[in-house]
């Protein structure tokens, strides 16, 4: 084998050796899950730092600490402290430096995070804290995805062309084990084809099912702390509580009134026992600014079982399971629990909503269990966690059945009546006792397929059902596996296309192959204009424009047929883009611009160092297009005759176009203003000379424009 075949070998190895590392790359890369940090463990966090501050009163110590966590967090909008005490704010915080009023507990104060600051048993102060709004973190990488792929298949391109040369160098070299055209020749093609287009097939196939199977992935584990969530802040709201009555019940009031009710009812004196019960209903509903007041209900019952006191008739001694585990004999025991949901509505058989409802231990002055106190959850926006709180997305939602499936809390899809939620079955009712927890795939409550997790919670006796449409999970997946195939599709096609002009066409199949990489080139470069709030006849007029003005300021006519060819490339690298900031109508932010203005070298890396003169000036276009004969520009910043000279012509034609043309976020200029705007930009944007050139062509570039017209 010659030496030029040996380093062609050598080449295709390594192009090969590329592809095989970039996909183990890309698995790696969708494998790799971001972290499921939530805002709420922020809030906890401050909550805890600055409960021990605001105890002490270190005010200052506390406005060090909390600066240095916010500006390390660039999502927070607003933090309130207030202690609790002398209802005075002791820090704030605003990003805009509109601090916003506190008052009190009012729930809708904020749309944050409100959370009660506690200090060994006791509530000190509150906090709440406001964020930026965002969306549900996914796995919507589809256009990095599709960026890779795009890339990859180019490297698959340049594989399959290297391939053929080194057998058409075979051909011809005197070490041919093949004479080409024969049928020994066309089998080996053929073989290489077939083999080649069924492995791209198969890889194609496990690039989808490693996508889908780690969104999947990813979705189980949101799914999975959606319900972690609720538990926790069910946890906290029993902390939060046990902590509000602790401090009513061991007061030397209650405990006084409290014991003289138990006398009364003991004795069986109405007098006494009226007077203490309506001195404990005032001691209780003292602690408004606690949602303890005649709108919430409650129970109060000695150890014996019998009713000391109570407020309303929304629960009663029916309401109390007594038997073994139940919330009555864990407060008997000193612990504070959770009463199971409780139907509201039971005049309507087909609605089901539960209210909940808390067990406390009254402790005597001496520590001992002398009463239990069961109160409906007071519904502050620090207490009361609304199981909509936890909806996410377009359709991911948390709710609750019972035993038997139907849903017992308020759903993100009511049907009909305003609190029909119908049924939610999945197999954990037949294990309701398991700790075990699986993502299922069936049909939810509206008889949509949804992805659903269930878990048992135990002390509310219910099962919470973590649940999304199966539509918007696998929606990056569909868009990813559209353009799989797109791109599948077309390589293969254009596999065998090449293939046949390898083998009817010989050696001519070289020129057709170069018109060939003219049209992919311009199909890249409508891919890029795609991304964009521009249109295909953009890079046509754009293209056009260019090549009158190379001819005009007296270009090699070879030349310029290069420039017209490689003119559609100049944007290419939008590709790398971001499609919300390509298509923002407003005014980009300093991020947004950062990004965009990056676009000249993610097309330099897309093309890369080519031997091929097409591609070299490529390159030189997408490079150097937005660089101003000033120094100006961008992204290097480079003037004068040191910006190449297809750059400098497709800057005054893709300028031009785009002045002449309507988009979402401007009206089209017309063609005297354009001009006057290209010609004053002479010397300052633009190459004087070729200034003067864009001028002398202003007929025909007006005879383009009237026959490339944008479709709407």
């Amino acid at each position: 084998m010659s030496s030029s075949l040996k380093r062609l070998s050598h080449l295709i190895l390594l192009v090969l050796s590329i592809m095989v590392i970039m996909l183990v790359l890309f698995v790696n890369s969708i494998s790799a899950d971001e972290s499921l940090d939530t805002e709420f463990e922020v809030v906890e966090e401050i909550s805890l730092i600055s409960s021990a501050l605001v105890y002490n009163m270190d005010y200052e110590q506390l406005n060090k600490i909390m600066t240095a966590m916010i500006s390390n967090r660039k999502d927070i909008v607003n933090l309130v402290i207030v202690d609790d005490v002398s209802k005075g704010v002791v820090f704030s915080y605003s990003s805009n430096g509109s601090i916003k009023a506190f008052n009190g507990f009012s729930r809708g104060y904020m749309a944050g995070h409100l959370l009660p600051i506690v200090y060994e048993g006791q509530l000190i102060g509150t906090l709440n804290v406001e964020f930026k709004s965002k969306l549900l973190p996914q796995n919507n990488n589809y256009y990095q995805d599709s960026s890779f792929i795009i890339v990859f298949f180019l490297f698959v391109l340049i594989f399959i062309n290297l391939i053929f040369y080194a057998l058409l160098k075979l051909s011809v070299s005197s070490s041919r084990r093949a004479e080409f055209g024969s049928k020994k020749f066309i089998f080996i093609t053929m073989s290489f084809m077939s083999i080649f287009i069924v492995m791209t097939v198969i890889g194609g196939y496990f690039i989808l099912e490693k996508n889908k199977t780690i969104i999947e992935d990813r979705v189980e584990l949101y799914l999975q702390k959606n319900i972690s969530d609720f538990n926790r802040d069910m946890n906290r709201t029993k902390e939060t509580l046990a902590s509000i009555y602790n401090q009513i019940t061991q007061t030397a009031d209650f405990q006084r009134v409290y014991q003289g009710l138990v006398n009364a009812e003991k004795f069986s004196d109405e007098a006494a026992y009226e007077y203490f019960q309506g001195a404990l209903t005032n001691i209780i509903n003292r602690h408004h600014d606690f949602g303890l007041s005649e709108r919430i209900p409650f129970l109060i019952m000695n150890i014996e079982g019998n009713v000391v006191a109570k407020q309303g008739n929304d629960i009663t001694v029916n309401d109390i399971n007594k038997t073994i585990n139940s919330p009555f004999i864990r407060a008997l025991s000193g612990r504070a629990g959770f009463l199971p949901p409780k139907k509201s509505v039971p005049q309507i058989s087909e609605i089901y909503y539960g209210d909940l409802y808390f067990s406390y231990p009254i402790l005597d002055v001496e520590g001992r269990v002398s009463g239990i106190l069961f109160t409906q959850i007071p519904k502050l926006p620090f207490i009361y966690f609304d199981m909509s709180e936890y909806n996410f997305g377009a359709s991911g939602e948390l709710v609750a059945t019972n035993n038997s499936g139907r849903i017992i809390s308020k759903c993100r899809f009511p049907q009909g009546d305003g609190m029909n939620c119908g049924h939610m079955l999945s197999t954990i009712m037949q294990d309701r006792h398991s700790s075990s927890s699986y993502l299922e795939l069936f049909g939810d409550y509206r008889g949509r397929e949804s992805y659903v997790l269930t878990s048992w919670y135990d002390e509310l006796n219910t099962i919470l059902v973590s649940k999304m449409d199966s539509n918007e999970v696998l929606e990056s997946y569909y868009e990813f596996q559209k353009g799989i195939i797109l791109i599948l599709v077309v390589m293969s096609t254009l596999t065998i296309f090449t293939t046949l002009y390898t083998l009817f066409l010989g050696r001519n199949a070289n020129d057709k192959l170069i018109k060939s990489n003219h049209g992919i080139i311009k199909r890249l470069g409508h891919a890029a204009e795609f991304k964009d709030n521009e249109t295909a006849m953009h890079i046509v007029r754009m293209s056009y424009y260019a090549k009158i003005i190379a001819i005009k300021h007296g270009c090699d006519l070879a030349w310029v047929e290069l420039l017209f060819n490689a003119a559609p490339m100049h944007d290419i690298g939008k590709i790398g883009v971001p499609d919300h900031i390509l298509q923002k109508p407003g005014k980009l932010t300093p991020d947004e611009w950062f990004i965009m203005r990056q676009h000249p070298e993610f097309g330099a890396r897309i093309i890369g160092t080519q031997d091929n003169e097409l591609l070299k000036m490529a390159h030189d276009i997408a490079i150097a297009h937005h660089e101003k004969w000033d120094g100006s520009g961008y992204p290097y910043g480079i003037k004068g005759e040191k910006i190449p000279l297809p750059a400098r012509i497709i800057a005054i034609a893709d300028v031009f176009d785009a002045l002449t043309s309507e988009r979402v976020y401007k009206k089209a200029w017309t063609q005297a203003d354009a001009e006057a705007l290209i010609i004053s930009e002479s010397g300052k944007h633009f190459d004087p000379s070729l200034v003067d050139s864009f001028v002398l062509s202003l007929p025909e570039i007006k005879t383009i424009r009237s026959i490339y017209v944008d479709n709407n």
